[in-house]
């Protein structure tokens, strides 16, 4: 197979393949999805049943082993795990690695089935299940709402007319809220009034239930028209529930609630979850891409959005960034771009230096040309530009030079012997393409360990093992094609001469060495050994990480009081570290969640379950070098004024987060 050959021979067609590669690969750059980490499957549904009254004995015995029990049922089930509060019952489902994104819906169905059979089987007291499967959703960009002088009502209608406006953004997926506080009316009777009416509050509780609910009424012909009746008197403000009858007492007679009960409207106290943004109440409001989808676009979509909705925020209505992915990802993009033309002007540069100018050019060309190439291969295979396959391709890069050097130097050596350009760049080709290949295919299984396993890890650096597969591959393929063709094509012509083209100072150096390294073979074995032996003894004071630390110019505190202490005081406490924290130099602002964790903002963040004892503050600090500094100084204040409580101070780590040791104790 002379693939050299064909390429030399048809110029036309090889002009053609390179032009194609060259603006494909532009096109294709604008056009792949980019996100901050690589899509991966949270493995990982959550089931909450409310249980209002009961303790969390109760609610383990009545409502979270039934649930359990049915939930092992499941064939799929790996380990299942629970959390037992007063009124709130969680249970974590965990399936095994080897089910995806294609088939863990119909998993999720059939336990769906599961969950609703046992739920018939729980106290009247019990409120129905609720599952979460979309627990692995990343918002990657995440708002908090504020406004001076705004109720809470108020803004939740400012942050619904913001959702459906941002939903009609390119490559938005979904839009939750965070810390929307929940409306209700207070009915506060009195007792003595019904005690000397004779009514029991059974009668009331009955009579309000049974208010403004739907149902049918019937219906009449009329003419050739079915005219369906409709019951009138539904309520439409607190003030209509303040004229309900009801009848009871000693007589029987109607009496209007408002009568005998003050009635309110007003939020559910105490609250379940509450945000706060520098000190003020906020609602969160967290937009996730769709699958697929470029985060980079979805980011600009939604900037532009509010830059044309800014006439209808009213005044004093803020949205404040707590994360906005988009930026972060830009920025990467960016810097592998950086490093793109660094890598291909340092190949340039070597190269021309200890090759030839025009040696030099031809490899930067080959290795441009690589790069762009894998662009529309990632394109095709629906690979995105994230924190893993970007890494692979700056790998690559150091790797995807050697077979273009192999070939362009095989080809000028056997030019300075004289043979014609054509026949040196066949016979070159000839030579090499098939120890090339076997060190290509080598090379790119030194990286399919990981990359191919079954689990979790496997399906996070997947891309790893395919955008290295692809490129090198693809290096090895215009090595022995359009390498020889620029070669033959721009070089100079072949000119014999008697000088070996072995016979220069880096030749001469190079083959001194190894002449002295052959006579002292034996001292030079025991320096090998020494060197070897002193990098494992050495290796023992590198620092230890899957993967490295993140750069993220945000870190988390989170503080657990004890279990089942009031939200309010909760919030007291947050407050208090709140105002420590914004004080700090290099501190440009703070979120605090406090009820349960914030919505998943990156991938890596695991948020809490719901737990009014559960704060959380969310620092952002100008220079991520500074967290170092600070997550000390934190520690210290929490340890000295939140003694009766549970903190942990900690930067974002890369990889799949959790915990460093987590024990379960059976």
């Amino acid at each position: 197979m002379n693939l050299a050959g064909y390429a030399i021979r048809h110029k036309a067609v090889t002009l053609v393949f390179t032009l194609f590669i060259m603006f494909g690969g532009v096109l294709s750059y604008n056009k792949i999805g980019q996100l901050e980490d690589p899509q991966f499957t949270i493995k990982t549904a959550v089931v909450y049943t409310q249980y209002s009254g009961a303790t969390a004995e109760e609610v383990e015995q009545e409502v979270t082993e039934p649930l359990e029990t049915a939930v092992q049922q499941l064939k799929q089930l790996d380990k299942v795990r629970s959390i037992s509060r007063s009124g709130l019952s969680i249970i974590f489902v965990d399936v095994y690695d080897k089910y995806d994104k294609d088939t863990l819906p119909q998993v999720w169905d059939e336990l769906r089935r599961k969950i609703k059979a046992a739920a018939q089987k729980l106290p009247p007291g019990a409120g129905q299940p609720q599952i979460n499967d979309d627990f692995g959703d990343v918002y990657g960009i995440f708002f908090a709402i504020t406004g001076d002088g705004y109720n809470p009502h108020d803004l939740k209608e400012i942050a619904k007319d913001l959702r459906r406006e941002l939903l009609l953004c390119d490559n938005v997926g979904r839009i939750d809220f965070w810390g929307k506080q929940p409306e209700v009316v207070y009915v506060e009777i009195d007792r003595t009034k019904l005690a000397q009416l004779g009514l029991p509050p059974t009668a009331i509780f009955n009579t309000i239930k049974q208010q403004n609910t739907v149902t049918p009424a019937g219906n009449v012909n009329v003419g050739s028209e079915n005219a369906k009746f409709r019951v009138t008197g539904t309520f439409k403000n607190v003030k209509d529930l303040g004229e309900l009858l009801i009848q009871g007492g000693k007589d029987g007679r109607m009496i209007r609630l408002k009568d005998v009960a003050h009635i309110e409207r007003g939020y559910l106290d105490p609250p379940m979850e509450l945000l706060s943004y520098n000190g003020k109440d906020a609602i969160g409001l967290g937009i996730s891409t769709v699958s697929g989808g470029n985060v980079v676009t979805m980011g600009n979509a939604v900037k532009k959005r509010l830059e044309n909705l800014e006439e209808r925020i009213p005044v004093g209505v803020k949205i404040h960034k707590i994360a906005y992915q988009s930026d972060t990802v830009k920025t990467a993009v960016n810097g592998f771009i950086l490093n793109l033309i660094e890598a291909v002007s340092i190949v340039i540069l070597l190269l021309m230096i200890f090759m030839g100018k025009r040696e030099g050019f031809i490899i930067g060309a080959i290795l441009l040309l690589t790069i762009l190439c894998t662009f529309i291969c990632m394109q095709f295979f629906e690979i995105n530009f994230q924190r893993i396959s970007l890494g692979a391709l700056i790998i690559a890069m150091g790797m995807l030079v050697d077979n273009a050097i192999v070939v362009t130097e095989g080809i000028v050596i056997k030019s300075q012997k004289g043979i014609p350009r054509i026949q040196a760049a066949e016979e070159t080709v000839k030579e090499t393409q098939y120890p090339l290949l076997g060190a290509t295919i080598i090379a790119i299984i030194a990286f399919a360990a990981i990359s191919l396993s079954k689990d979790i890890t496997g399906e996070f650096l997947g891309s790893l093992f395919k955008v290295i597969g692809i490129s090198l591959g693809l290096s090895w393929i215009f090595a022995v094609t359009v390498t020889p063709f620029f070669c033959v094509n721009f070089l100079p012509p072949s000119s014999k001469s008697t000088k070996d083209p072995y016979d220069n100072y880096f030749y001469n150096i190079y083959r001194q060495f190894l002449e002295k390294c052959i006579d002292k073979r034996w001292l030079f074995l025991m320096i090998v050994c020494g060197v070897l032996f002193a990098s494992m003894y050495g290796f023992k004071f590198v620092k230890k990480s899957f993967f490295p630390d993140s750069t993220r110019p945000q870190f988390t505190v989170s503080v657990w009081y004890p279990e089942g202490t009031n939200i309010n005081h909760t919030t007291n406490g947050m407050i208090k570290v709140e105002n420590f924290i914004k004080k700090l130099d290099g501190v440009t602002n703070t979120s605090t969640f406090i009820g349960r964790g914030a919505l998943r903002f990156i991938l890596t963040y695991n948020p809490e379950m719901p737990n009014s004892a559960y704060g959380q503050i969310l620092v952002s600090v100008d220079d991520y070098y500074k967290i170092e500094n600070l997550i000390p100084t934190i520690e210290i204040y929490l340890n000295k004024n939140l003694n009766n409580a549970v903190t942990s101070v900690d930067a974002f780590k890369l990889g799949l987060g959790g915990s460093a040791v987590e024990v379960r104790i059976n």
